[in-house]
């Protein structure tokens, strides 16, 4: 029973999208982006530039928990039915309960630091050294 049980979780967890290591995410999927991203930015980029506060407004809750529930357990999802401001806030809900930050809890201090300098003219140059030392799965999202 215990083996049973043992790989019956595993089944879970790969199925599962939100709060799994983005590097875990790619991998599985075969992807430089998860789908998630690649899908939503597409929707945001095709319904909703022009959506007055487009990632300040939040989704509806139950609407978010259903697709939720439906990435976690590897369900096709067609973000294209749904209201710009619900695929706003499942992007930024994959975002937050990622276990390490894009920006990772190692360079955000620097990160920090570059945003504190007086020097408006080299932060473009900071900031584009400081993201050479991301992971590269955080480097390719961000690009994204």
């Amino acid at each position: 029973a215990r083996i049973l049980n043992k790989g019956t979780n595993q089944k879970k967890t790969r199925k599962k999208l939100f709060g799994v290591p983005l590097e875990d995410v790619v991998v599985r999927e075969g992807k430089a982006v998860p789908g998630i991203v690649t899908d939503a930015i597409g929707q945001i980029e095709a319904r909703g530039l022009r959506t007055k506060g487009i990632f300040r407004v939040p989704g509806n809750q139950a609407r978010l928990n259903v697709l939720r529930d439906m990435y976690d357990e590897g369900k096709q999802v067609d973000l294209s039915q749904e209201k710009v401001h619900d695929v706003c806030a499942i992007l930024k809900l994959y975002f937050r309960e990622l276990p390490e930050p894009l920006l990772t809890y190692k360079m955000y201090p620097y990160f920090v630091g570059v945003a504190e300098l007086s020097m408006e003219e080299a932060k473009p140059l900071y900031y584009r050294m400081l993201c050479r030392c991301l992971p590269m799965h955080s480097l390719l999202l961000l690009r994204k």
